[in-house]
């Protein structure tokens, strides 16, 4: 008779084989390359970039603050970009035309305003009218304008609107930690899961992080999070589980260790430079020094490398 448990264990690897199979066509390109590509194609290199990092930064920043207006998923917000990402991917190795590339940001606006509109509309309960993203742009756009860009977006990204996110990995990855460290009945289990939460979106605001792998960024936030909690920074029995749980994870998914590296690296300063605002750890607050056993003191995120190395407003440019 085969176990329950290892039942459960092969549905477990099917699943995140077949999410690992599905992210790579999710995976978008580096648009703003191209876009600078185009602009030197076209001898408009020296004109103003229609968008560059800290724009798109500032349009993910308003639609998490629309997602917490409105009570929705965080999760949401990551889908919605990565719809975004790849619209941008596709459209900015066409774009050749002088006048759209200076007047394309009214475009690429309202391009990443129905991303977060078409996520709604498809992962979540309640949906957004036409009517009300045009509220929401203070009226730049029309009705009209939002259902025609609805309809470019989804035959430009070929109607797959369901990505892997970070998140869903990381829930994935959750069942396949020991549970002497992850327990999910003890309080560790949510100050983990609240932390991981806290890289990824930092990771999804930041622009170096769209052409990785969904995957990659879920494993080094969760690991980050498990080091910082468990304050895993010195030789232990935790560290060679954690140490070994990781490295399964990555051969049985197939991931690049040196990219899993590296997002750990950058997902940590991130945290380090933007700590949350509230955790529901006596220990924790994001890059401050921590209190261990031995008295000592040292930043959460101290590993120099990681564990393989060994509501506002609607108007988005508020």
């Amino acid at each position: 008779m085969i176990s329950t448990s290892s039942i459960d264990q092969e549905e477990l690897m099917a699943t995140l084989y077949a999410m690992r199979q599905q992210e790579e066509i999710y995976v978008p390109d580096d648009y703003l390359q191209n876009m600078e590509n185009n602009a030197i194609e076209d001898n408009t290199f020296n004109a103003s970039m229609p968008i560059d990092e800290d724009w798109r930064c500032k349009m993910v920043e308003w639609s998490y603050s629309i997602s917490d207006h409105f009570e929705l998923d965080r999760n949401t917000v990551a889908v919605a970009m990565n719809i975004f990402d790849r619209f941008m991917s596709i459209i900015t190795t066409e774009i050749h035309d002088e006048e759209e590339n200076i007047q394309g940001v009214v475009y690429y606006q309202l391009a990443a305003m129905i991303c977060l509109y078409t996520a709604v509309k498809i992962h979540e309960p309640v949906a957004f009218e036409p009517k009300i993203i045009s509220l929401m742009s203070g009226g730049v756009y029309s009705e009209e304008q939002v259902t025609d860009m609805e309809q470019t977006i989804l035959h430009t990204v070929q109607w797959r609107l369901n990505p892997p996110t970070p998140i869903t990995f990381v829930h994935c990855f959750l069942s396949m930690i020991p549970i002497e460290i992850i327990d999910p009945k003890t309080g560790d289990y949510n100050a983990i899961l609240e932390l991981t939460k806290h890289q990824i979106e930092l990771g999804i605001k930041d622009y170096s992080s769209v052409v990785s792998h969904a995957s990659s960024m879920a494993l080094a936030a969760l690991t980050n999070a498990i080091q910082a909690i468990k304050s895993i920074t010195t030789i232990s029995s935790l560290t060679f589980k954690l140490e070994e749980a990781i490295s399964n994870i990555i051969t049985e998914s197939n991931m690049c260790p040196e990219s899993f590296i590296l997002h750990q690296d950058s997902l940590r300063n991130l945290a380090k430079k933007f700590p949350p605002n509230k955790v529901n750890h006596s220990i924790i607050k994001m890059g401050t020094a921590t209190a261990h056993d031995d008295g000592e003191s040292s930043s959460i995120y101290g590993s120099p490398r990681g564990i393989l190395s060994c509501k506002g407003a609607f108007h988005p440019e508020s």
